[in-house]
């Protein structure tokens, strides 16, 4: 009877143990290794290897954002945009997207541009938003997908420039042929199913050839 536990105990141990990716991952950040915390971020938000959890998912951004990391800084900043994994909280959001665009993040700087464009208070200064909108679409047109991914929304929207579900559509398009599974790409995929059942097949084929027109080698 004490063997037949002895190996049930064992089992229990051996589906417990996390796959040797994780385990390495896990060591460097525990260890402060930025880009680490940054990988092992992705894990829990994407559940890689791992069970998906959005709040640990932050913790680990957030430990790797503090220490200058501008990918982590720029996802902290969204989750908080958003509230996914954190509470919702607009300065906070503001604040990471901030030191990310200083560091020359292009998603941070043109996802503070949107922001500031809303009347939402940037952490250290205000931005002219006729300027972020031009540096947006510039962004856009090189191939920088969440640039993309938020020049659609504005479209969308009519936030900052002309309503117009077409050309949103074609930019949403053309960003989620670039980004990968995540906050960013569920953001795409939920506006494009609404855009979808706004437009005719004549307005869908219009907003595809703006994207045949648009498509260049994306950049995440």
């Amino acid at each position: 009877m004490e063997n037949v536990w002895n190996k049930l105990k064992h089992m229990v141990r051996e589906d417990k143990e996390e796959p040797e990716a994780v385990i390495i991952v896990r060591a460097a950040a525990e260890r402060g290794d930025a880009g680490a915390q940054y990988r092992l971020g992705d894990m829990y938000y994407n559940g890689e290897n791992i069970p998906q959890n959005y709040t640990t998912a932050a913790e680990w951004y957030r430990r790797s954002a503090v220490q200058g990391h501008a990918p982590a800084q720029f996802q902290i900043g969204n989750m908080y945009r958003v509230g996914l994994g954190v509470l919702q909280n607009a300065g906070e959001a503001a604040q990471w997207l901030q030191r990310a665009a200083e560091q020359g993040d292009p998603a941070a700087q043109a996802l503070l541009g949107k922001l500031d464009g809303r009347n939402v208070p940037s952490a250290s200064r205000a931005r002219d938003f006729p300027e972020a909108v031009k540096r947006l679409q510039s962004a856009a047109e090189q191939g920088q997908a969440g640039a993309r991914l938020l020049l659609g929304g504005m479209y969308a929207t009519g936030n900052g420039v002309s309503r117009d579900r077409i050309i949103a559509f074609a930019w949403n398009e053309l960003a989620l042929a670039a980004l990968e599974p995540g906050l960013l790409r569920d953001e795409a995929l939920s506006r494009q199913r609404q855009l979808t059942a706004t437009l005719s097949a004549d307005d869908q084929a219009r907003a595809q050839q703006f994207v045949a027109d648009h498509s260049v080698a994306p950049r995440a």
